[in-house]
């Protein structure tokens, strides 16, 4: 998975778990979606500030080249400032 992250460089996303329920075969071309609201770009920014880290997860849902859901993955992730072990 790729991620871009907030433009410090010294926060890092780090996927803590994965489960993927696949659901049927998938063509050579696939796209992932998900949804991650404003509200919560706010709140992680104010965490990563007072905290230094925002702890969230997130739903993704893969489909195929016609549209036709493939997978759908939960992910617990962490963004957290690593800016002291650089």
């Amino acid at each position: 998975m790729a991620f871009h992250n907030l433009p410090d460089s010294k926060y890092q996303l780090v996927v803590v778990g994965v489960t993927i329920k696949f659901m049927r075969p998938a063509t050579p071309n696939i796209t992932a979606e998900t949804i991650f609201p404003d509200k919560d770009g706010r709140l992680m920014k104010k965490s990563l500030l007072s905290m230094g880290r925002f702890d969230f997860s997130i739903d993704i849902v893969v489909r195929d080249s016609i549209g036709r859901i493939v997978a759908e993955v939960d992910g617990d992730l962490v963004n957290k400032d690593f800016s002291n072990l650089m």
